[in-house]
């Protein structure tokens, strides 16, 4: 919940199942109503109830059991990854705080 809420909107229209379990008939929907029985009991998602029924899940060309080998072997292709990968020592000394905040990462390389 600290992204900039124009991102938020952006993410929330823009979801995506993966794993063979999201294959299983009515789980989408099931999610769906979960999601929005959420955004109108809890209080800790008070900020969000605007998004209650705005919720979108994308359809793509892929089985959901590949979806996301094929979404990380994209993102680990990408030559811009090498700089933003965490090392196992870096997290040994930082811990939790060496990884990013991926609601700010762009992609884009810098100029």
């Amino acid at each position: 919940m600290s992204c900039n809420s124009d991102i938020t909107v952006a993410l929330s229209q823009n979801l995506i199942l993966t794993g063979g379990t999201s294959m299983v008939p009515g789980c989408r929907l099931r999610i769906e109503n979960e999601l929005d029985w959420l955004l109108e009991n809890e209080p800790h998602f008070k900020k969000l109830k605007g998004l209650q029924g705005k919720l979108v899940f994308q359809k793509h060309p892929f089985f959901n059991n590949y979806l996301s080998w094929i979404g990380g072997s994209v993102f680990g292709y990408l030559e811009i990854m090498n700089e933003k990968f965490v090392t196992l020592q870096t997290f040994k000394e930082m811990g939790l705080k060496s990884i990013p905040n991926w609601s700010h990462f762009n992609i884009a390389k810098e100029n």
